[in-house]
């Protein structure tokens, strides 16, 4: 019997002393609501909120930054819409169609007017000679 009293003063020890927390907060948050400072305000008197004006030039700083990186300027490049399929003619496949393209020579145009001479100067294995009249031939057939 006596440890249940023990434990029951315990227990009632405990609840006093959380009640006792528990309330003297309360008045710490109530204490630090009523010292804020209030304006001197009359009943019927509405808060006034400061305004700050910026120059318009403010606001056009702050919605286009500059970027961390300049943009490179642009490259034009042949875009492959005005390229021909130069693989339609017998005997150039993609890697041959390639190689002129990297000589400069992307539609049927361009290859009919080339000279066979020059283009195996201008690189060296595409094809024989015989092959290259071929083409040329072709792609003059092909530009009619």
């Amino acid at each position: 019997m006596m440890r249940i009293l023990k434990g029951l003063g315990l227990f009632v020890t405990g609840l006093g002393i959380s009640l006792v927390v528990g309330w003297w907060l309360s008045q710490q948050e109530r204490h630090s609501k009523r010292s804020l400072p209030t304006p001197n305000l009359t009943p019927n008197e509405p808060a006034i909120e400061p305004v700050i004006t910026l120059p318009p030039e403010a606001f056009e700083a702050i919605a286009e930054p500059e970027p961390a990186v300049k943009p490179r300027p642009e490259i034009k490049v042949k875009s492959k819409a005005t390229a021909d399929d130069l693989t339609v003619i017998k005997g150039i496949g993609p890697k041959k169609a390639e190689a002129l393209a990297a000589i400069g020579i992307t539609t049927f145009n361009g290859l009919a007017a080339a000279d066979a001479n020059e283009l195996r100067e201008k690189s060296a294995g595409i094809g024989s000679m015989e092959q290259l009249e071929e083409w040329i031939a072709a792609a003059k057939e092909m530009k009619q």
